[in-house]
């Protein structure tokens, strides 16, 4: 195939690190397409108050772009979001992205073996554009989650995942419903000017010490102009990360028995330091340490223990106006109800419609079957379709964009393939498809994330389909060790 096309949807970290790689490698410039008006995906959309990554900046970011002016160890959404603009500017994609451009369907033509793209800009009429390569960079965490029960509330409402800064919480009745992530961040910055915050858990949370520190201007400097300096100190916080995998893989292990008393502790400690010893029942989970997303906080379990906030662990029964109705009988009446409760990971193609050969909609086969993929990037009866981002590539313990990275690799990898040996197209095949998955869910057996509780790496049949089954080095050497002779199915022109 000579001088193919490229087609990206999305220009978050999966599609800019995509766009670079086609360019720098294949000599390719990609049609990025953004429905935002800015770049940036998950830290342009995210912009709740302490919004922050909770894995160390040094190791979140790319390994072709090193940051050694990182002002913290977990930077804020707007340093990460800056970062990524500063990369896309450096590696010339930036004037690739057509902003405010809503991609509405994502179909294979069997006849010109090209993606067919209808999209919509600013509110125009449909548009369609043709490419020979497509990706889906759209990522997992972009559609909030809004359970159905919270619509009829009548006061002001607000999803952490949709932020209105416009919103003034000071000395209103606020009710924050979730106990994850977002919520972690979000809880110690409403209680400095709430009058009240009730805290709605279904479960409480593992809560680490963060241990944030600025990085002095010394070592930045260092960092700059002693490269291999840099170098060392992302590979010894990857290590770290890294070795939490065989705690959270084998929970019934020692030394993961030993890092959950140690959290236990610490968590009381903090608690009881406080003078809230009585909310330890009600902090300390009943799960096994890795089964939900373990979050790093400084001042959440301190927020909590301030005298304007509950914290209720009964099921929501009903709302009736303003006011929430527990099944312990409480109602409360609020103001404000804020909505940390995550996103719709397994419908996170959200109104995109694809559908590859034999006019198979990947949304409809998804809806009702385990989400198949090759190596979490190919899915077979989709040529040259490449998935980033989506299904078997989360992790619960390192950094994502690492497994970005290798995703991008490996679609590289196949288009340069399909060019030297004049294909036209390339799809896994069934069988190698159904090898990767039935060893995927093989793997989860015995791991914290299989331990019973709810988190946001299942489908609504309660399989984990967001999230890789092992540490990230066997992520990186799966992908590597990639069969394009055995493993695909080939279309000459």
């Amino acid at each position: 195939m000579s001088n193919p096309t490229v087609g990206i949807i999305g220009s978050g970290i999966s599609g800019i690190c995509a766009a670079i790689q086609v360019k720098e490698k294949l000599g390719i410039t990609a049609k990025i397409f953004e429905a935002a008006s800015e770049m940036g995906g998950t830290w342009s959309q995210n912009t709740y108050p302490g919004c922050a990554c909770d894995i160390d900046s040094h190791i979140y970011s790319y390994s072709f772009a090193l940051n050694p002016m990182w002002t913290q160890k977990y930077s804020g959404g707007s340093e990460i979001k800056e970062y990524v603009q500063g990369v896309a500017k450096k590696f010339g994609v930036y004037d690739d992205i057509q902003y405010n451009t809503t991609v509405i369907s994502a179909t294979w033509s069997e006849e010109l073996r090209q993606w067919k793209l209808d999209w919509i800009q600013n509110n125009q009429p449909i548009q369609t554009s043709y490419y020979d390569y497509l990706f889906s960079a759209l990522g997992s965490l972009r559609i909030p989650r809004i359970p159905e029960i919270f619509k009829s509330f009548q006061g002001t409402i607000v999803h952490t995942g949709a932020w209105d800064s416009s919103i003034d919480f000071t000395d209103k009745k606020v009710a924050v419903i979730g106990s994850g992530s977002s919520a972690i961040q979000v809880i110690p910055h409403l209680v400095k000017s709430v009058a009240s915050l009730e805290s709605y858990q279904r479960s409480s949370a593992w809560v680490l010490d963060r241990n944030q520190f600025t990085f002095p201007s010394w070592v930045k400097t260092m960092f700059l102009y002693v490269p291999f300096i840099l170098y060392l100190y992302r590979f010894y916080s990857y290590l770290g990360w890294e070795y939490l995998y065989f705690l959270f893989g084998y929970p019934d292990s020692k030394a993961s028995k030993f890092m959950t008393q140690s959290i236990k502790s610490r968590m009381i400690k903090r608690l009881e330091a406080k003078g809230r010893g009585d909310l330890v029942p009600l902090l300390i989970p009943d799960y096994v340490v890795g089964c939900k997303r373990v979050a790093p906080s400084e001042n959440y379990l301190e927020a909590l223990c301030d005298e304007k906030v509950y914290i209720n662990r009964s099921p929501i029964r009903e709302i009736i106006g303003r006011t929430i109705v527990t099944e312990d009988g409480r109602s409360s009446e609020f103001d404000v109800l804020c909505l940390a409760t995550g996103f719709n990971v397994s419908g996170f193609l959200g109104n995109l419609r694809v559908t590859g050969r034999d006019n198979v909609c990947l949304n409809d086969l998804w809806s009702t079957e385990y989400s198949k993929t090759y190596k979490s990037v190919g899915i077979h009866g989709f040529p040259n379709f490449f998935l980033l981002g989506g299904p078997a590539s989360l992790l619960g313990n390192n950094s994502v964009i690492f497994m970005f990275e290798q995703q991008v690799k490996l679609a590289v990898r196949s288009m340069a393939y399909a060019q030297k040996n004049n294909f036209i197209a390339m799809e896994p095949t069934v069988e190698a498809q159904d090898q990767f998955s039935d060893q995927l869910r093989r793997d989860f057996k015995g791991t914290s994330w299989e331990s019973g509780c709810n988190n946001w790496y299942k489908n609504e049949r309660g399989e984990i389909s967001a999230l890789w089954s092992g540490p990230s080095c066997a992520f990186f050497w799966k992908l590597h060790n990639t069969n394009f002779d055995k493993d695909y199915i080939h279309y000459s022109p």
